[in-house]
């Protein structure tokens, strides 16, 4: 839902439909943290990376739409080992504090000072940008990714192929 007020668009951001989208990302990436800490021999840590980037979707040139990102915040995580006692409290309590920042990355957009590309001034202009499929708001379009130490190898074959797919259109 768009509100207009002195000549620029303000996009919605705050619903539970999409915390809901934000949080079921960072219990995955925990969930994977925390598979990970009990599976490998790491020293008493585990690190990892959630990234959550503003995408604006772009004709393709023969795979379809595809999303060049505006914007990327990476938030860094160190997982120190903890006992079996505090293991499910430490997953809570990671699991609300990531939420929380990237809830609180996502509000930040919602303010006019923030750096947006041009939004246009219809809907079907602004499609490419902002995500109309959830009901009641309009965020900007956006991804959350993780990478923990499990996933590293899976992660480097999608960027293989990205790139034989880019040298194959040259």
């Amino acid at each position: 839902m768009f509100g207009f007020c002195s000549n620029f668009y303000q996009v919605c951001i705050n619903s539970n439909q999409l915390i809901e989208k934000v949080a079921t990302s960072v219990s995955a990436f925990v969930e994977a943290m925390h598979r990970d800490s009990c599976s490998s021999n790491n020293n008493g840590e585990v690190r990892g990376a959630i990234n959550l980037e503003f995408v604006v979707h772009r004709k393709g040139v023969w795979l379809g739409p595809e999303a060049a990102t505006w914007e990327r915040w990476i938030v860094n995580v160190i997982l120190k080992s903890v006992s079996a006692n505090e293991k499910e409290d430490h997953r809570r309590q990671i699991s609300s504090q990531l939420r929380d920042e990237l809830c609180n990355i996502l509000e930040h957009f919602n303010s006019p000072s923030a750096y947006a590309p041009s939004l246009g001034s219809s809907q079907v202009e602004t499609e490419h940008i902002i995500d109309f499929s959830m009901c009641g708001i309009s965020p900007y379009r956006f991804s959350i990714n993780y990478l923990s130490n499990s996933c590293q190898s899976r992660s480097g074959v999608s960027v293989t192929m990205r790139r034989i797919f880019k040298d194959a259109r040259l």
